[in-house]
Order: structure tokens, then C-alpha cells, then sequence
């Protein structure tokens, strides 16, 4: 039986649940000692809470054992009691919730399981991704975290959020766990009599249901909040009028196999449609924009005409918090990237909404089950997390005497939008004249490496470049700093030119073929397919600097324009 490495008095109406032991732990046979249990007490403190309040235990009871991976020893890897499916079964590990873990972890579940069922805690914070998992059964601790979850009607509130050991790796990530503890010290405090809030949501509206809607909210100066699903197409539009009453207008109904049918007759729609007009154009409207005003950009293609864009509330976080966690989150994966981060509607409803949970998935992960009016459902539930977000950021914006910065913003949106579909002007021959070059200098390069390695080489493909430098030449592998995966990026060609200056001329020919891919798949082919004007999306609430960022439109126009490759490179 193992020794399970425990503190406080499991009584205790709130717990504290992480992963597994690191060194201090073990052999003090106490969880949480370390720096990072250091680092929790401080957080915990400056969130309201006493942290002598909890009691404190962990997923596993065993440390994760020590391994080398090429050379480097990583220690305290909570994944190496996951083990993947082909060593599971060589191991007999059998499948449990979608994972093959090792007796350590099925040991502590149970373990945790039987005190669950004794001790009855009222809340319950879930420290990284493998209590969530446990606890929860949900993936991705990036997603999820700062939702307040019930997975039991009378079991605990439990409430995930970022290990501190993660807040040690990524020092912006504490002001995040801060949140979510000051979070939980609310759900806490709860009343036995609390009940959660009730949304009024129409999400299948009769002509009838779409004229009183807005009958209810008359055209006029009042503030709606707004959001359109589809891809480059506007398949449904939500409205708020507050933070619990929205309406879902869709035009679209699947029927099966791809298929799809009007939702409306020709002349309900029409009149649709012009109601849908006046409230754009004649009321006050928010967005929360992603990929540089998308809104914007699908009803001034399809509809001909733009909205009156009041407020945003990307644009609200972005002057509130730029550049928070320096990386985007992916809305459906959880992964983070460098474009910039808490920006995403779901991150910045966690900070500010009463009663969260993580929803995005529920309007991005779409299989044969899915229903039209789970869609529906979601394009409400975005248009209110919205609105609730909206009058936050405002009050905050007031506190912190940042409306002048945020209204000059705004102020640019109708520019901007007259900007992107205007596009950029171009010199076409010199479009022309620069495709002719890149082409001719890139047959050059391709035919020196297809010489001198004796057969064709595709710099673009990762199983032909690994296969070169990892098999055939035997360097030692470059990690990605993010991923921990072997990589042969620029930087990681870099780091292998110093290791092994024999390559360098190689190396050198493989980055010009890169570079000059590159220019043409992101400027010149885009430029020239839209004759003399280069159409990008543009965006002034982006970066962390307020310049403006550049992407693809919603249409799959052009690309990011600070990626362009200088004419001497």
C-alpha cells in the first residue's frame, strides 16, 4: 500500500489536489514544501483565503521517476505515469478514461475516491491538467481552468486552474491563479439556497419571436451585443440585450450529410433581413472580435453595409491587459502560441463572468450528434458572456482611467475596415518581376542541393529533413522550447550550423529555398490573385506594442504581413 503524503484535516470543507510529490515532498513525507507549495501559500493568502484552512493532497503519492531523454534528465514529469498506448499494452496497463495510467495514479484515485466519500468537502481546487482529469474527467487545464464545475449535483464545486510549479515556469500565469482563487473564495461562500442563474435565450424564432424580440429592444440608441457564426458566411447571427436575454437568428438548418436548407421562406427572410439591417446600423452594437474585427468583415462582404461598432471587448482586454499571457489560447486545444493570448473570448469571460464554464468547445467540436440547436445555444451563450464581459471591462477601463486610450481605438475601427477592403495598393510588375525571380532562384537552389545530396530534397517536408539531419547525418537533436519535440526550424538549423560548420553551405541553400517559399505563398501568389490590391485582415488590438497585426481574412485573403521577406534576403 502506499504512503500517501497528505496535510491537514481531511474534514476540511475545501481541499487543495495536485498532481504527485517532487523531492522535498517525499522525503518529508508532506505535499506541497517545495517552492512551488511556497508560492501556493502566497497566492492563496493574497486570494483571501487562510491557507491552514485546507487540507492538502495530491493524484499520485509517487514521484514520477527521473528519465534521460537525449542526454538532458527531466525530473518531475507527471507523464511518465502515462505511458503511451503501444507501451501500455505491452505493459498490460488497461485504457481508464482515455489514458493508460500507471498503478500510482489508479492507487490515488481510488484513495482520493474513498475520501471524497467520506469527508464531503464543499470545494475542492484542482491544481493541472491530471486533477482535472481525475476529478473531472475533462482534458486541458488552459481550457478549463477558472470554471466552476459541479460534476456532481452533490458532490463539490471544484475550480482548476495552473499548478504553481507552472507559475514558477510562467511568471504571468500567477495573476491568472490568483483570479481563480479569488474565484473559488466567492463560490465558497455560497448560501445553501444559492441557485444558479437563469439565461432568456430564443434559439429558434418564429418571424413572430424576431419582431417582438426587438420589438423589446427598440431601434434606437440601446446597446446590443452581437456575434455571427460561419466561415466567411454569416450561417446564424446572435444579439444580447443583456446579460441573461439573447436571441439566435439562423438562416441555415442542416439536414443531414453536409446538407443544408434555408431556415426561412424568400419573403420571411427578407423581411429578416431588414429588421436585422435597422438594429446594426441604428443601434449601438459590441463585438468581441477575434481574428482582427471578423464580424466586421463577413456582414460588409455578404450584406453590403457595416455595423455601428460601438465597443469591442477584445479591444476592452487588450488596453486593460496587453499582452497578459503572452500567447494566444487555442479556443478547442488548450495549446498557446506566441500571437497574443488573453484575448480569446473564453480567457477573458473566465476573468469576469459569474457562474463560468469553459463553453467554446461546445460550438467548434461538431460531429454527427451535434445538434442545430446546440449551435444555436452557443451563438447565445457568446453574445452573453459578451455583454457580461463589456460591463466589466468598462468599469475597469473607468478605474484605471484607460477610456481615452480605448475610445481611440474604436475611434480606428471604421478606418481599418475601410483600409482591408480597400486593400493595399501593389506595383503588379514588380509583383510579376519578383515571381519570375523567386522561381528562377529557387530552381537554382533546389538543383545545387539535388546535386550534391544526390536526389531530390523537399525542404517543406518534416520526414525528409528529419530523415537527413537525424538519420543520415546523425546530429544530435534540436528540442522546440515549447513543444520538447525534435524540431528543425530556423532557430534549430542555427544551433546545428554552429554545431557542425561541415553543413553550413547546406543549411544555408535549405533556408533560401525556406525564405523564398515563404515570400511567394505569403505575398506574392495573394498579391497577384487580387490584381493590383493585397487584401489582409488588420487589426489594432493585437499586439502588446498597439501596432497594428495583419492576418488572413475571414475569406482566405492574403497573410501576415510582417512575415514579408526583405528584397536582400
Amino acid at each position: 500500500m502506499a504512503q500517501w503524503i497528505e496535510k491537514g484535516d481531511p474534514r476540511s470543507p475545501y481541499w487543495v489536489v495536485g498532481e504527485a510529490p517532487g523531492a522535498d515532498e517525499v522525503a518529508q513525507g508532506v505535499p506541497f514544501v517545495g517552492a512551488s507549495g511556497q508560492e501556493l501559500d502566497r497566492m492563496l493568502a493574497e486570494s483571501g483565503w487562510n491557507p491552514s484552512d485546507f487540507f492538502y493532497t495530491n493524484v499520485a503519492h509517487e514521484r514520477p521517476p527521473s528519465v534521460n531523454k537525449r542526454g538532458k534528465w527531466i525530473h518531475n514529469d507527471i507523464e511518465q505515469f502515462f505511458p503511451g498506448v503501444t507501451l501500455a499494452r505491452k505493459e498490460g496497463i488497461p485504457p481508464f478514461r482515455g489514458r493508460w495510467p500507471r498503478p500510482p495514479i489508479i492507487e490515488g484515485i481510488q484513495h482520493l475516491e474513498h475520501l471524497l466519500a467520506t469527508h464531503h468537502p464543499r470545494l475542492i481546487l484542482c491544481l493541472g491538467g491530471t486533477p482535472l482529469w481525475a476529478l473531472c474527467d475533462k482534458s486541458g487545464i488552459t481550457k478549463w481552468r477558472g470554471s466552476e464545475l459541479k460534476p456532481a449535483p452533490e458532490g463539490p464545486w471544484i475550480i482548476p486552474t495552473f499548478h504553481p510549479a507552472d507559475v514558477l515556469r510562467q511568471w504571468p500565469h500567477r495573476f491568472v491563479v490568483v483570479q481563480d482563487f479569488k474565484r473559488a473564495k466567492r463560490v465558497a461562500g455560497r448560501s445553501p439556497a444559492w441557485r444558479q442563474a437563469t439565461w432568456n435565450t430564443l434559439i429558434e424564432p418564429s418571424l413572430k419571436d424576431v419582431r417582438e424580440w426587438f420589438h423589446s429592444s427598440p431601434v434606437g440608441p440601446e446597446l446590443l451585443v452581437c456575434d455571427t457564426e460561419g466561415w466567411g458566411v454569416v450561417d446564424a447571427i446572435g444579439f444580447a440585450s443583456s446579460p441573461k436575454d439573447a436571441i439566435c437568428i439562423p438562416f441555415v438548418r442542416e439536414e443531414g450529410e453536409g446538407q443544408v436548407q434555408s431556415y426561412w421562406s424568400l419573403d420571411d427572410e427578407v423581411e429578416v433581413f431588414s429588421i436585422i439591417q435597422d438594429v446594426l446600423t441604428k443601434n449601438a452594437i459590441a463585438f468581441h472580435q477575434g481574428n482582427g474585427m471578423w464580424d466586421n468583415q463577413v456582414i460588409g462582404r455578404n450584406w453590403g453595409y457595416m455595423p455601428n461598432v460601438v465597443h469591442d471587448t477584445m479591444v476592452g482586454q487588450h488596453v486593460l491587459f496587453p499582452g497578459l499571457l503572452g500567447g494566444k489560447i487555442d479556443p478547442v486545444t488548450g495549446k498557446v502560441d506566441k500571437k497574443g493570448s488573453s484575448l480569446n473570448l473564453a480567457f477573458v469571460a473566465s476573468m469576469y463572468c459569474d457562474q463560468y464554464v469553459y463553453w467554446k468547445d461546445d460550438g467548434r467540436v461538431r460531429d454527427e450528434d451535434y445538434t442545430d440547436r446546440q449551435y444555436w445555444s452557443y451563438n447565445c451563450e457568446d453574445c452573453l458572456r459578451t455583454f457580461e464581459v463589456l460591463e466589466a471591462e468598462q468599469a475597469g477601463l473607468k478605474a484605471l482611467k484607460l477610456v481615452p486610450q480605448y475610445e481611440l481605438l474604436m475611434r480606428l475601427f471604421p478606418i481599418v475596415t475601410k483600409m482591408m477592403f480597400r486593400g493595399i495598393k501593389i506595383d503588379l510588375a514588380k509583383a510579376r518581376e519578383m515571381r519570375e525571380y523567386v522561381h528562377r532562384v529557387r530552381a537554382t537552389e533546389q538543383a545545387w542541393l539535388d546535386e550534391v545530396l544526390g536526389f531530390p530534397l523537399n525542404v517543406g517536408s518534416w520526414p525528409q529533413m528529419q530523415a537527413l539531419f537525424y538519420e543520415d547525418f546523425d546530429v544530435k537533436r534540436v528540442l522546440h522550447r515549447s513543444t520538447k519535440k525534435p524540431t528543425l526550424d530556423d532557430d534549430a538549423l542555427e544551433v546545428i550550423a554552429r554545431r557542425e560548420p561541415l553543413l553550413v553551405p547546406l543549411i544555408r541553400h535549405i533556408q533560401n529555398l525556406r525564405s523564398l517559399g515563404t515570400n511567394e505563398a505569403n505575398f506574392i501568389r495573394p498579391a497577384l490573385r487580387d490584381r493590383d490590391r493585397y487584401r489582409t485582415t488588420l487589426n489594432p488590438a493585437g499586439a502588446e506594442t498597439f501596432r497594428f497585426t495583419s492576418s488572413e481574412t475571414a475569406f482566405g485573403e492574403g497573410s501576415n504581413m510582417q512575415n514579408l521577406t526583405r528584397n536582400d534576403e
